[in-house]
């Protein structure tokens, strides 16, 4: 999938813009599809600089949080808070609680 990426952008460049813009846009959820695609946009040279300082700033921002949820007591409850709202929101509905 990726090398068709690639051979698309290679064809068409502003298929690779679209795609920074894409990922810029979505930073915060950057998953590992994003990462590879990106990781191949970077061996053509056009993307090389714009595509590193992306995953660059990404890394270091996930560290800095990282490293504040550790050092402020108060930061890691909220994050602790966050995940478990996220698993009650994707858990399924008590048979009880269903209407019928």
């Amino acid at each position: 999938m990726i090398l068709h990426v690639d051979f698309a952008v290679k064809q068409d460049p502003e298929l690779g813009q679209d795609w920074l813009r894409y990922v810029k846009a979505e930073r915060p959820s950057m998953g590992a599809f994003a990462l590879a695609v990106l990781l191949g946009l970077a061996r053509l040279q056009r993307f090389e600089q714009p595509v590193l300082d992306l995953v660059k700033g990404a890394l270091l921002r996930c560290y800095r949080d990282q490293r504040q949820r550790q050092q402020h007591n108060w930061a890691a409850r909220l994050s602790e808070l966050d995940s478990l709202d996220t698993a009650h929101s994707c858990e399924p509905p008590h048979p009880s609680s269903v209407q019928q």
